[in-house]
């Protein structure tokens, strides 16, 4: 059985006049960063996706559809927040 890597899970939060760039270990630290204006909070892997529910109060229409897994990006739009489903891009070494 193969053993699943722990989600990795970054805040990035700022303000007019202040900025952070943090990784976290859970995603409950990231309600720390409630007196910055704009917090995005990335999250690489699904397996966050119920707690995220649960901390923040999620609708369900989103967690449903990460749960899903499709390929396609998709934009929720609530009166409080939005939330985004993306692919990232990362970096390879030796890729074209």
């Amino acid at each position: 059985m193969e053993k699943q890597e722990k989600p990795k899970i970054t805040a990035i939060a700022y303000s007019k006049d202040k900025f952070v760039s943090k990784k976290l270990s859970n995603i409950e630290e990231a309600l720390g960063f409630q007196d910055y204006r704009v917090v995005w909070l990335n999250v690489d892997g699904l397996s966050l996706a119920e707690e995220l529910r649960d901390v923040f109060k999620i609708h369900e229409r989103p967690i449903r559809a990460l749960q899903r897994q499709t390929s396609r990006v998709r934009v929720f739009v609530f009166p409080e927040y939005l939330f985004l489903i993306v692919h990232q891009v990362y970096e390879s070494e030796g890729g074209a």
